[in-house]
């Protein structure tokens, strides 16, 4: 073991390891980042040389090296060289943030400019009853199958969504989980209608563009009422809910999201007529070539056997006998 001339050397080597070893050590928090040393809760730190106590913790000047620097990175003194390294170095990072934490740029980001941001009617409810009897509204409309619009004998439908044989509810998605998309849903709604586009989190200004003057005219209960009406009609809707896509879409413009589920069960149907009309077009044109292909090939077996019978037999025979292998001269 090693034998510390002095006990202001022993105090510097072990906060040296707890800079290099932090898993076996508490450091404390700050937002400033500044004059915080590592967390010591030994009594003989505590009375270290030159030790003294800033923000309720013992703090040494001569020891500042070890504690962390301006930039919340603890950095330590080599004492070989006499420079001052740091951890992981902010100047080498490969793009420069403007922002320090999620709460600064969601801050930051609330007050960007786009030009299709729109803000729809400022009514919400502001009781815990009103809040109650929206979601079970919405969790009423994603557990109906009876309204569903798409495929119900293929896709998801039958394994998620298609009750069973004595009518009981599909359990494929627990419902708790399901009242947890409800409630989103629900919280969703009312930040746009507090706040505007701003709380969809949606960046991109031809998404925006895209949601319709019909769908930005809504009052909140009209807009959960739409979006009751999709989910209903859409279980792939749901399906997208669930897995935690398209929420802030389907809050922003649920009637045109409706208007695409017709279009495509629709689209789906004369796609599938098309599809079956282009399978017995291929299944008869097969069936045609066959049949040619069989009867170029019964007309080659009825000509060969024409030419055999009207050959004369000793031809016959003399083209038909096995050649005879010659005999090697002794």
């Amino acid at each position: 073991m090693y034998n510390y001339r002095t006990d202001e050397e022993r105090f510097v080597s072990e906060r040296r390891d707890a800079i290099l070893a932090p898993d076996q050590y508490q450091y404390v928090a700050s937002s400033a980042f500044e004059d915080l040393p590592i967390h010591i809760d030994t009594e003989r730190d505590r009375s270290a040389p030159g030790a003294r106590v800033r923000n309720g913790l013992p703090f040494d000047e001569t020891l500042s090296p070890y504690f962390p620097n301006r930039k919340g990175y603890p950095s330590y003194q080599n004492a070989a060289c006499g420079q001052s390294q740091t951890l992981i170095d902010q100047t080498s990072l490969p793009v420069q943030l403007s922002y320090a934490s999620l709460e600064d740029a969601e801050s930051g980001a609330a007050s960007l400019h786009y030009q299709h941001a729109w803000y729809p009617q400022s009514t919400v409810p502001e009781t815990q009853e009103e809040c109650t009897f929206w979601v079970s509204h919405l969790m009423a409309a994603i557990l109906d199958t009876s309204s569903c619009l798409e495929n119900r004998t293929k896709g998801s439908f039958p394994k998620r969504w298609a009750p069973s044989s004595s009518g009981q509810r599909n359990s494929y998605y627990q419902l708790e989980a399901m009242e947890l998309t409800c409630w989103k849903l629900f919280d969703c709604a009312v930040n746009l209608h507090r706040h505007g586009t701003a709380a969809l989190a949606v960046h991109d200004d031809g998404a925006l563009q895209d949601v319709t003057q019909l769908n930005q005219q809504l009052s909140f209960s009209q807009r959960v009422c739409a979006i009751c009406d999709l989910l209903r009609s859409s279980k792939t809707r749901c399906d997208k809910l669930m897995k935690g896509e398209f929420l802030a879409m389907t809050v922003a413009c649920p009637k045109g999201k409706l208007k695409d589920v017709e279009t495509n069960g629709k689209n789906n149907k004369t796609r599938q007529e098309l599809l079956e009309m282009g399978r017995e077009t291929k299944r008869q044109r097969l069936e045609a070539h066959t049949q040619e292909q069989m009867a170029v090939a019964g007309w080659g077996m009825e000509r060969k056997r024409q030419v055999d019978l009207n050959c004369d037999d000793d031809t016959y025979a003399e083209e038909s006998a096995p050649r005879r292998k010659r005999q090697r001269k002794q």
